[in-house]
């Protein structure tokens, strides 16, 4: 996370500045007379230009400025309601991030935003990925029910936090599309799918769908560097934080389902393959 947010002050009367394609390409809020983002001041001036007259201003330290009331100018801003204007700044450097990497967004019900994997952005292979026993493994993130006549996507929720650690919690989910790659309109037909199409998948299947997501958005590296402007990131670790619980069910081998009321598709069964044998690394 960048180590400061820096501010511009609104010159004039004009306020609630909308966002626009212009000045939609980095994180920023607006807080009384102030636009404030992590980009340096002088980048926020000339980006909001089109939009709203700035002057450069005071910046503020992050840790300081969640942790404690803080002022810009004669302006008081609440501990607890800066946390939530930061949180809105790495929930925007997400989404922005995943529109460039070429995911696609739907809105579920509530106005919930998750991103889902297209055919397009892996040319229709499998996603490599490292599992959790160091393994090189493969999974699809997409693919089609003829069962079912439906076209499915994994997909993620994000929910930013700044309780200890940082972090950001990706909330899994399968997006069912039309043969033209469009959600499906109606929301009890798509809730309906997902109960019986995916009550066969174990966390085994959940787990190797976060991993291959995280390796494709990752590009294979091992940060997710999402940009904020002047050249900073929000740098996202491309592996799960591991839990390790004293007591519980393991989920450490893949399962198999045993029950042939519940078998998933046929299309479905098999959608990863274990390359470990075959040296890949990424």
């Amino acid at each position: 996370m960048p180590p400061a947010l820096e501010t511009a002050r609104i010159l004039g009367s004009d306020r609630k500045i909308k966002e626009t394609a212009a000045n939609r390409v980095i994180p920023w809020f607006e807080h009384e007379d102030r636009i404030v983002g992590f980009v340096k001041s002088s980048e926020l001036v000339e980006l909001m230009s089109a939009s709203v007259m700035l002057t450069k201003s005071d910046g503020k330290e992050l840790t300081a400025f969640i942790s404690e009331n803080s002022r810009f100018g004669d302006k008081v801003i609440d501990k607890f309601e800066a946390r939530k204007k930061v949180l809105n700044l790495m929930r925007q450097a997400w989404e922005l991030g995943m529109e460039a990497r070429g995911l696609s967004l739907h809105e579920q019900a509530g106005g919930k935003k998750v991103f889902y994997v297209t055919p397009a952005l892996t040319k229709g292979d499998r996603v490599a990925f490292v599992d959790f026993d160091g393994r090189t493994r493969k999974k699809a993130l997409h693919g089609r029910s003829e069962k079912r006549r439906a076209n499915w996507s994994y997909a993620v929720g994000m929910v930013p936090s700044l309780d200890d650690p940082w972090r950001v919690e990706l909330r899994s989910t399968i997006v069912f599309t039309d043969d033209d790659g469009k959600p499906l309109d109606a929301p009890a037909k798509a809730h309906r799918l997902r109960m019986g199409f995916c009550r066969a998948w174990w966390n085994d299947r959940w787990r190797g769908f976060l991993r291959a997501f995280l390796a494709l958005i990752a590009d294979g590296e091992s940060e997710i560097k999402l940009p904020v402007g002047s050249g900073r990131f929000l740098v996202l670790v491309a592996t799960p934080i591991i839990f390790t619980s004293s007591t519980g069910l393991s989920d450490m081998a893949p399962s198999i389902d045993a029950d042939p009321i519940d078998e998933p598709d046929e299309d479905l069964s098999e959608d990863e393959e274990d390359e470990s044998n075959e040296g890949e690394a990424i």
